[in-house]
C-alpha cells in the first residue's frame, strides 16, 4: 500500500502582507503611548528631583538665612552674608549646577548655553568651576571646592552655622543634564545680585535647552521646575 505524504502549507506572500500590515497599524498605535509614557515618567522624574533640590535649599537658608552663593577664595575667608556698604563681596555665584560628583559639571551643562535667555558664561563668576557644583555647598561644606570641608574659608560651623548634607543624592536630570539653581537673585543679606532677577530651580527639560530668563516670572519653554523668588 503507498504512503500518501501531506504537503507542507507555508504562508503565502498576500498572507505574509496583511500580517506585516496589521503589525505596522498595532505598532502605529501603540508606539507612540508607549513613548508618551516613558517622556511622562521622565518628567514626573525631574520633577521630583526639583522639589528634592528646593527642600534642601530650604534647610539651607533656615540654618544661614542666605541660599548658598559663596565663591570666597581661601585666602580672603568670607562665606557669610554681606554686611554693609563696602563689605567683601564673596557670596557672588550666581548659579548651581546639579550632577554627579563634586568635580567641575561645566560639561554636562544644558547645551544652547549661548543664547541670551540664560548665559552660563556670563554668569559663571567662579575661578574654580566645581564652586558652582551643588554638591560642595549642599552635600559637604567646600563651598571653595578644595576638597577638604568645614574650614574657615568655608560657611560658618557655629552660630547661624551650616548643618548639612541637606540632602542624600545628587544626579543629572533624565536628558543627561545638570539640573540648575539660580541663586545670584537671593544671596547674601538679601540684596538681588541682579536688580529685577528671580531665583528658579529647574531642569533644562526633554529639548536640553534653558528657555527661562532670570528675571522671568514663569518657566519658558519646556523648562521643568519652579521660581521660588520675587520681588
Amino acid at each position: 500500500m503507498t504512503e500518501k505524504r501531506g504537503r507542507e502549507k507555508g504562508f503565502t506572500l498576500l498572507e505574509l502582507v496583511l500580517v506585516l500590515a496589521v503589525i505596522a497599524v498595532l505598532a502605529a498605535i501603540f508606539l507612540p503611548i508607549g513613548m508618551n509614557q516613558l517622556r511622562q515618567a521622565d518628567i514626573t522624574k525631574a520633577n521630583a528631583d526639583v522639589q528634592q533640590i528646593a527642600a534642601a535649599l530650604t534647610q539651607f537658608f533656615k540654618d544661614l538665612r542666605y541660599f548658598p552663593a559663596c565663591n570666597s577664595p581661601v585666602a580672603n575667608a568670607d562665606c557669610s552674608p554681606r554686611v554693609g556698604t563696602g563689605a567683601t563681596d564673596n557670596n557672588n555665584l550666581k548659579f548651581l549646577a546639579v550632577g554627579e560628583g563634586a568635580g567641575d559639571l561645566s560639561g554636562k551643562y544644558p547645551p544652547g548655553t549661548t543664547d541670551p535667555v540664560w548665559d552660563f558664561a556670563a554668569n559663571d563668576d567662579a575661578v574654580t568651576p566645581a564652586k558652582n557644583n551643588a554638591f560642595n555647598h549642599l552635600v559637604v561644606n567646600d563651598p571653595v571646592a578644595n576638597g577638604t570641608a568645614g574650614e574657615v574659608s568655608d560657611y560658618p560651623t557655629s552660630g547661624k552655622a551650616w548643618g548639612g548634607p541637606y540632602i542624600a543624592r545628587l544626579g543629572l536630570d533624565p536628558w543627561g543634564n545638570a539640573y540648575v539653581i539660580s541663586v545670584g537673585a537671593m544671596e547674601a543679606d538679601g540684596t538681588l545680585i541682579a536688580v529685577g532677577a528671580k531665583g528658579w530651580i529647574l531642569s533644562a527639560g526633554p529639548n536640553g535647552t534653558i528657555e527661562t530668563a532670570p528675571d522671568d516670572l514663569v518657566l519658558g519653554g519646556d523648562d521643568i521646575g519652579f521660581i521660588y523668588y520675587t520681588e
